[in-house]
């Protein structure tokens, strides 16, 4: 068949359709009117529009500890994580609080992402971690000849998250490191963490180059 150039062009709901080889613009008209409403639906309005993100946890409020955790109790028996859960639960909690669960003012607050926020929260949320403190405390042994942990409570009102795990590090990785005689691999042991995390942090702190 020659191409007429006066024929109407198909629309895209007639050139979605399907029709057997050979069949007349008209056949083909035919079958995209037997096609059913939804599938000749535009894409974008078949796409639930994504329910927006609450600036705000919504959850009630955990109870923030009065003082940080006892690090000198911990050191030399808790972990790198426990620590840090440790510091998360009486820092992060005190000032989600203090900003009314509001998580853009927390994050810049913080110095960290949005996401990054609502990670933490769901951690501390499901109090993983959260007796780790009573059975270390309970477990025997006492540190030996570690120096006195910095105090970090200064740094709450206007300390980033970075600040505040940048400070115990100085004190924990430090101290960890030269009970073994600078043995990356026995601290990493030690503080239940990989070689490379440990370096990571180490170079963080400017104590490994």
């Amino acid at each position: 068949m020659l191409f007429d150039p006066t024929a109407p062009v198909p629309s895209r709901a007639l050139a979605g359709a399907r029709a057997p080889a050979g069949a007349s613009v008209s056949a083909v008209a035919a079958a995209a009117a037997r096609k059913p409403a939804a599938a000749r639906k535009p894409a974008a309005t078949r796409k639930s529009a994504a329910a927006p993100r609450s600036p705000t946890i919504s959850a009630a409020p955990l109870v923030a500890p009065d003082d940080p955790p006892p690090l000198a109790d911990m050191i030399d028996r808790a972990t790198y994580r426990q620590i840090h859960t440790g510091i998360d639960r009486w820092y992060v909690v005190n000032v989600m609080n203090e900003e009314g669960g509001n998580v853009s003012r927390v994050a810049r607050r913080l110095k960290v992402s949005r996401k990054r926020v609502r990670v933490l929260w769901a951690r501390l949320r499901s109090n993983a971690g959260k007796d780790d403190l009573k059975k270390i405390l309970k477990a025997g042994g006492k540190p030996s000849n570690a120096p006195p942990p910095p105090d970090i409570v200064p740094l709450l009102p206007k300390g980033t998250y970075r600040e505040v795990h940048d400070t115990v590090d100085r004190w924990l990785l430090g101290h960890t490191l030269g009970r073994v005689d600078g043995n990356v691999s026995q601290a990493a042991r030690d503080l239940a963490v990989s070689r490379k995390h440990l370096r990571d942090h180490l170079a963080r702190v400017k104590l490994y180059r």
